[in-house]
């Protein structure tokens, strides 16, 4: 694995997991779907910038409908505002799943004058995949999007609310 693994998405229904790394903002695919022991499929990077101090940092991942194998996985970093949206991808005639990525947004719903909440450190979905919390360290607070289909099937991913936590929090279920 590349360095630092910090988060992780494990989907044992659609044979995948998603490792977020701390240190360099990549996020690593393990595929364990084919009956074979657990190996590395793809290694995504560059997906998050680097903040003012240089760092760049996935810190969390996860999956809008677990066990869907066409589902949306959701990331986010410690060093931008965004939330980058993938899918895992199976090209025809082959085996081995990769990661593409298919859109982001913006945490604008708190934070600064205009919006940009970052340092995310928490990432999870409601039961149905129609609502996401997001844990932020600035400003500290844990965020609520509603990420439900509009009617052309793409998540709405629309601030709702949010409430304030202590400043250091790294970790939410």
């Amino acid at each position: 694995l590349t360095e630092e693994p910090f988060g992780v998405y494990a989907d044992a229904m659609a044979g995948y997991a998603v490792v977020a790394h701390l240190t360099t903002g990549a996020l690593t695919l393990l595929d364990s779907q084919s009956g074979s022991p657990t190996q590395i499929a793809d290694v995504v990077t560059g997906l998050f910038g680097a903040d003012a101090s240089g760092l760049r940092g996935a810190t969390a991942v996860a999956g809008r409908t677990p066990g869907n194998p066409n589902g949306l996985i959701y990331a986010v970093a410690r060093s931008e505002d965004r939330v980058q949206m993938l899918t895992v991808g199976r090209q025809a005639g082959s085996s081995a799943p990769f990661l593409l990525p298919t859109g982001y947004f913006f945490l604008d719903a708190v934070g600064g004058t205009s919006g940009g909440s970052s340092d995310s450190r928490g990432l999870a979905f409601s039961n149905n995949g129609d609502r996401m919390y997001v844990l932020n360290r600035r400003p500290p607070t844990v965020q609520l999007y509603d990420t439900s289909l509009d009617e052309t099937g793409v998540p709405k991913n629309r601030g709702l609310a949010a409430t304030d936590v202590c400043r250091n929090a790294s970790g939410l279920t």
